[in-house]
């Protein structure tokens, strides 16, 4: 879910255009690096990019740790985001933090 940007429409904001990618990691503590993205296939995908507030996925993974990747459609356009995830089992939601030099 992105932030609520309705009410500043008449400053010419608008939504932005979200989705999400889900993919399968070893190590839940650190980031992917570029090279995962070369040799592995997502997990799960919102699919397309759309100008809602929130986009969704129904799935079922296997156990295992996973790293959801939430996005703009366009570069370089930086945007809030809240993530749910909701499941029949006890699992643990943690953010892994932007290294200074990636900002």
């Amino acid at each position: 879910m992105q932030e609520h940007r309705r009410s500043k429409r008449h400053l010419g904001v608008r939504m932005l255009q979200i989705g999400f990618v889900i993919y399968k990691t070893t190590d839940p503590t650190t980031r992917l690096p570029v090279s995962h993205f070369y040799h592995h296939y997502e997990e799960g995908t919102s699919g397309t990019y759309i100008n809602f507030r929130e986009v969704l996925m129904r799935s079922e993974l296997e156990p295992g740790h996973y790293v959801i990747i939430p996005a703009t459609f366009q570069p370089n356009c930086a945007g809030h985001f809240m993530v749910r995830v909701y499941s029949p089992e006890r699992f643990e939601l943690s953010r892994i933090e932007r290294k200074k030099e990636e900002e």
